[in-house]
């Protein structure tokens, strides 16, 4: 839960109730001379923003105060899975739902190898095949109305409907399970055009591990109407996410080709990005890399702040900010 709230927080509710950085309304944190303090709105204003996407730079947060949504314990939502020759044009029809979809919708979009592992059909297990994940919190008639497109498509597999939405969490956990090998990256992306699209399917075809996958994920909704400035995460208007993962089965095994496919799909769609990067998806990149994932002026401030509560940089373990001191004079001009 630290993780995931101090880089953003991106998850199926986002498009109704916002980052999980929009829900917090305090921490407690622990300094790098042991001192504990308070941030919200109104405590230590500055660290607060910072804290909202900044990462584990400034201490060691060991409380979080959110404010809380209604949702569920029902939720509409599930898998439709479909044929990978038809990939092209179910993902342009995700896409035509969610240009008019209420903020109460999302879908993510996977491009993976079906698991070989119920719920999923034997006969679809270790083919490729494209998964809409669409999450509703509201009436189900009216999920039925909006999805509606989705099935007159014909899944070869439908797994939609009124669900726990614990159960909606926790359904990937096996296939995102400890001991694997693992590396990804990943874009914020300023479209979701054609060429994307066909870039996607193409180069998921080459994908070098039965394990990798591609993920998109629609933002827009409660996400942008939160004011850019307001906390230190700096992507409310990306189109979608891009998340390009690739796992394989043995972590000691040469990940190398695995590596390089991730790469290679990183550069193919790196024109649709807007530069910019989710911090919580970033691996070992470098320096101008974690400063994408912020931009020029909110990356010189979280430096300033880092200066003020941690300007020795004990917490360096992470997708450091140096304090101002410490920072290149030039820094990157990402919007």
């Amino acid at each position: 839960m630290g993780g995931l709230t101090l880089g953003g927080g991106v998850g199926y509710l986002s498009r109704q109730f916002g980052l999980t950085i929009d829900s917090l309304t305090s921490a407690r944190m622990v300094t790098a001379t042991g001192e504990v303090v308070h941030a919200s709105a109104d405590l230590n204003p500055d660290l607060f923003w910072a804290l909202r996407g900044g990462g584990g730079n400034f201490g060691v947060v060991t409380e979080f105060e959110f404010a809380l949504h209604a949702a569920g314990p029902i939720v509409n939502a599930g898998v439709f899975a479909y044929p990978y020759e038809r990939a092209g044009e179910v993902l342009r029809a995700s896409r035509a739902v969610m240009e008019q979809a209420p903020d109460e919708l999302s879908i993510h979009e996977i491009l993976l190898t079906v698991p070989e592992h119920e719920p999923f059909p034997a006969e679809l297990h270790g083919i490729r095949a494209v998964f809409l994940v669409p999450v509703y919190i509201g009436d189900e008639g009216q999920a039925r109305a909006l999805l509606a497109p989705l099935r007159e498509l014909g899944p070869a597999f439908d797994l939609v409907g009124p669900m726990p939405y614990l159960a909606l969490q926790s359904m990937i956990d096996y296939d995102n399970r400890a001991g694997l090998g693992h590396y990804s990256r990943s874009h914020w992306l300023a479209g979701y055009e054609d060429e994307l699209i066909d870039t996607l399917v193409d180069k998921f075809a080459e994908a070098s591990s039965p394990l990798s996958h591609l993920i998109t994920a629609r933002m827009g909704g409660a996400v942008q109407r939160v004011p850019r400035d307001a906390t230190a995460f700096r992507h409310r208007t990306a189109a979608n996410l891009l998340w390009i993962i690739s796992y394989w089965p043995d972590p000691h095994a040469d990940g190398s080709p695995h590596r390089a496919w991730v790469d290679d799909v990183l550069e193919a769609t790196r024109r649709h990005s807007t530069g910019g990067v989710y911090v919580n998806a970033l691996v070992d990149e470098g320096p101008d890399r974690v400063r994408s994932a912020y931009g020029k002026s909110p990356y010189a401030r979280l430096a300033e702040v880092k200066t003020r509560w941690d300007p020795g940089n004990l917490f360096k373990l992470n997708q450091n900010i140096p304090p101002s001191h410490h920072s290149p004079a030039n820094l990157a001009t990402v919007a």
